[in-house]
């Protein structure tokens, strides 16, 4: 005993030493945190500061700091930054199975895509996320979610889209009688209804906003919110043709006060719709005074955004007084600044005024370019809504197929998920207890078969998700290239170009379904199959299958089950594309050691003995090898083909 004395005081004293450094780790943290720059804060800190909290493996403080970083990232537009938050969030939740971390990963990649200019695959993931957080009750994150959706579908005037985002994420908040993101919500509603002509409807959704927004503990986000909410009713009477109702609401936002030095962007937008107002109550001289002093502020920001908002306001001015010189000038102007800032609706303007302003030749020109550009954001609107119809199909049928999902069984799995945890803690040390006593060498030599087995498993895990990065690349990033090529190839008249490069680009978009990887963590094992199962079954092809839900396949790991189902659907695609079977019957079964496959069709069949297998078989023979299984093929040529898959479940 006197001889094991200075070892424990030697693990002891590592321990210490250990917790010191945790803690001086944790302190620089905070110090990363208070490391600020008028306000804002530098990603290098926020970076290191993800680095420290992976290096002491505090789950908590990986996900405070990495939530932090990617936000900061989003809004510095920093897509580099996102991707690091969402890839460490993913591994935190592979390993603590902490939901949030999971909606904060599809929520990173949402603002990934929505930075990057990919709206139909950012409302995608916005969905992910929401769905996620609705799984475990988080009304706040679920609001969120949706409110940055409807903002979305607005932006690009899905304005139908945008209303029911927004309405909701209304019922998700008003049981939690949330202030901020409820306020944000009702406004959404509102800019929804008046991009539908429902001007009074919207009004009464924007007074809704009023009322909550009376309770934001915060004065300053109060004061900023009461100053939008009252510039949106007075725009929804301008848009109305109630003028004279409209000056009152930007007359009460003006009179707040320091409002220029404090609030510039909301003196701007009210002094603006204030001088349309007066434009248009005939009261001219108040009118270009007021956009003058708008477009004066915004040069001063060189705020080239908002100027091309300003020249397009003065240009409508001076056309309605007949002083084509200037309205043209402040067209051009309002053109420039609308194409360096990206600002598609003032461009969109701006080439309508010029093709009526200018020469006939010149005039031409314009007007085609207006033609071409709407037309195109019709085409985006239509993809858009397109698609936002399509996801919230897909989400409300995978709801119902998903029903058994509950909660309680999240909370259950995340309590197994502890206790086994747990038990590997309490392994562990036993083990360092029975290596000080001479542990035997029969159970060593164990222990490093099954290690070796789990990296096996691991090392197919990271196949996987190099498949499901190059499907991601050929969906995201081939895909939509040729789907450009293909576009301008149609709009330049030729084709047939078109029309084969349209086919390779199906290609590319049918090969990256191909790769992209199988999960169970949302969707179980069963009903994937199930799912599989109906795609294929049809009148001319019956489907039996025995032993799915005869076993409890949560126990098996993640790479057996993704080969079996593979395998499944390599077997049916050949025997109804090749075999033409009318028959197919499969059969799962386990026992302590093994789990087996059979899949059995009445097809044309082939000689066996003589044929080699094609490319899929050979594919997927390689996968169930990967995993030290055995996958054997016998056909007879109009006897049908019978496949046999064995997979060990243990080494």
């Amino acid at each position: 005993m006197k001889k094991l004395l200075p070892f424990f005081l030697f693990l002891c004293s590592i321990n210490l030493f250990a917790q010191t450094e945790s803690k001086q780790k944790q302190d620089a943290i905070q110090k990363y945190y208070k490391s600020t720059k008028k306000g804002k804060e530098h990603l290098e800190d926020l970076l290191r500061a993800t680095e420290l909290a992976n290096e002491i493996q505090i789950d908590s403080l990986i996900m405070q700091t990495n939530v932090r970083y990617g936000l900061q990232s989003y809004y510095k537009k920093d897509t580099k930054g996102l991707d690091i938050a969402q890839r460490n969030l993913n591994a935190l939740y592979l390993k603590s199975k902490d939901s949030f971390a999971l909606a904060k990963v599809y929520h990173y990649k949402a603002l990934i895509h929505l930075v990057n200019v990919k709206l139909d695959s950012s409302i995608y993931y916005y969905h992910q996320s929401k769905n996620i957080s609705i799984l475990i009750k988080d009304s706040l994150e679920v609001g969120r979610r949706l409110l940055s959706m409807a903002n979305t579908l607005k932006g690009r005037r899905d304005y139908v889209g945008s209303e029911i985002a927004a309405i909701e994420g209304i019922r998700f908040l008003e049981p939690i009688k949330d202030t901020r993101y409820l306020e944000s919500l009702y406004v959404a509603v509102g800019l929804s209804l008046n991009g539908t002509g429902k001007f009074e409807e919207a009004r009464e959704y924007f007074n809704k906003a009023l009322e909550v927004n009376k309770k934001n503990p915060s004065k300053s986000r109060r004061e900023s919110s009461e100053l939008n909410i009252l510039n949106n009713i007075g725009m929804s009477y301008n848009l109305d043709n109630k003028f004279k109702e409209a000056v009152p609401y930007f007359l009460k936002g003006l009179s707040f006060k320091d409002i220029k030095q404090n609030y510039s962007y909301e003196y701007q937008r009210l002094l603006g719709n204030l001088s349309y107002s007066y434009l248009h109550l005939g009261e001219k001289e108040k009118a270009l005074k007021g956009y003058y002093e708008v477009l004066k502020t915004r040069e001063k920001k060189n705020d080239i955004y908002r100027m091309a908002i300003s020249h397009d306001a003065i240009s409508h001015y001076f056309i309605l007084e007949k002083e084509t010189r200037k309205a043209l000038y402040h067209a051009k102007k309002s053109l420039e600044y609308s194409i360096q800032s990206g600002n598609t609706i003032r461009r969109l303007n701006a080439l309508s005024k010029l093709s009526r302003l200018e020469k006939p030749s010149n005039a031409k020109i314009y007007y085609e370019k207006h033609i071409q550009l709407n037309d195109s954001l019709i085409a985006n609107e239509r993809k858009l809504k397109n698609q936002f119809a399509r996801v919230r199909y897909e989400t409300g049928k995978k709801e119902k197929e998903n029903a058994i999902l509950i909660v309680d069984n999240a909370n259950k799995e995340i309590e197994l998920e502890k206790e086994k945890q747990q038990k590997t803690i309490s392994f562990l040390l036993a083990v360092a207890s029975l290596l000080l006593l001479g542990i035997s060498v029969l159970i060593f030599k164990n222990r490093q078969k099954k290690q070796a087995f789990e990296a096996q498993l691991q090392k197919v895990e990271a196949r996987e998700e190099e498949r499901q990065q190059i499907a991601k690349s050929l969906h995201d990033e081939v895909a939509g290239d040729l789907r450009m090529l293909h576009q301008q190839l149609s709009n330049n008249n030729q084709p047939e170009i078109a029309k084969s490069l349209h086919a390779v680009k199906e290609n590319v978009r049918n090969l990256s379904h191909q790769l992209s990887s199988i999960h169970f963590e949302e969707v179980s094992f069963k009903d994937q199959v199930i799912n599989l199962i109906s795609d294929y079954f049809s009148l001319e092809c019956k489907i039996a299958i025995s032993g799915l839900k005869e076993y409890d396949w949560k126990k098996i790991k993640n790479p057996i089950k993704r080969t079996l189902y593979l395998s499944i659907r390599e077997s049916l695609q050949n025997a109804q594309k090749y075999a033409q079977a009318s028959q197919i019957k499969i059969e799962l079964a386990q026992d302590k050691n093994k789990v087996y496959l059979t899949v059995k069709d009445n097809g044309q069949g082939f000689d066996s003995s003589k044929k080699a297998m094609g490319i899929g078989l050979k594919n997927l023979k390689e996968r169930i090898e990967e995993l030290n299984g055995s996958l054997g093929v016998e056909s007879t040529k109009n006897e049908g083909t019978n496949i046999v898959i064995e997979i060990p479940l243990y080494v």
